[in-house]
């Protein structure tokens, strides 16, 4: 038997609700589980949720409408990866001169 919301109707619908870890004002509730999307003041976030597997929240009979413009943090290169490509792209161009050296002998 699937553990979806619609197998659990005391589960509450998908929405935003006051945040049940009480570090911000809301969080997005996906049917299931609590989400890493957060809202204070308007402001979207990601804050990853708390330990707590099954936290009440104090407000369930008004949701608010859900956050469409948040954007996920920008993760850096690791240097190793940064230098790898430097030398591949290197040794294609030295590969490049090399050929047109032989072809203009």
């Amino acid at each position: 038997m699937s553990d979806d919301a619609g197998s659990r109707p005391d589960r509450p619908p998908a929405a935003w609700y006051p945040d049940p870890f009480g570090r911000h004002e809301r969080r997005w509730w996906d049917g299931r589980q609590w989400s890493q999307r957060v809202s204070d003041r308007e402001t979207p976030g990601i804050d990853p949720p708390g330990i707590d597997p099954s936290p009440q929240a104090s407000d369930l009979d008004h949701p608010a409408e859900p956050i469409t413009d948040v954007t996920l943090p920008i993760f850096r290169q690791k240097v190793g990866v940064t230098i790898g490509l430097l030398l591949a792209a290197l040794m294609i161009i030295a590969l490049f001169v090399l050929i047109g050296v032989e072809i203009s002998r």
